[in-house]
């Protein structure tokens, strides 16, 4: 996600140059927030449609069965939160947390709950 003024400033900056209700809302997840964005920076929109392109390109364009992505938190939490329900609780994101999205009948589907987590695996 491409953050505009706010890249690279930490979240506290953030909540000081623009206002915590400009945070909270930019991090809302729910549908009607789609078109919000901090100054100058990518709308969920503009970045869910730059995912959904990239993956739907490998998946026609290739003959792989499984493809893995590894993509910093709010990608996975923006994107799989896009599949679910509105009104779905946040998904947590721990650090090296796997989201398991299939594509089925030409669209993506994903579920709300980890797939894996580092520590099932030590």
């Amino acid at each position: 996600t491409h953050m505009g003024e706010a890249e690279g400033m930490f979240i506290h900056h953030i909540i000081q140059k623009y206002g915590k209700e400009t945070w909270e809302s930019f991090r809302r997840l729910d549908a009607s927030n789609l078109n919000k964005s901090l100054a100058g920076g990518e709308t969920r929109a503009q970045v869910l449609e730059r995912v959904n392109k990239l993956l739907t390109e490998v998946i026609e364009n290739t003959h792989y069965e499984h493809v893995g992505l590894s993509v910093h938190g709010g990608l996975i939490r923006n994107f799989v939160h896009s599949l679910l329900p509105d009104g779905t609780a946040p998904i947590p994101i721990p650090n090296c947390v796997t989201y398991l999205v299939r594509f089925e009948n030409g669209q993506f589907v994903a579920s709300d709950q980890p797939h894996l987590h580092i520590e099932d695996l030590i």
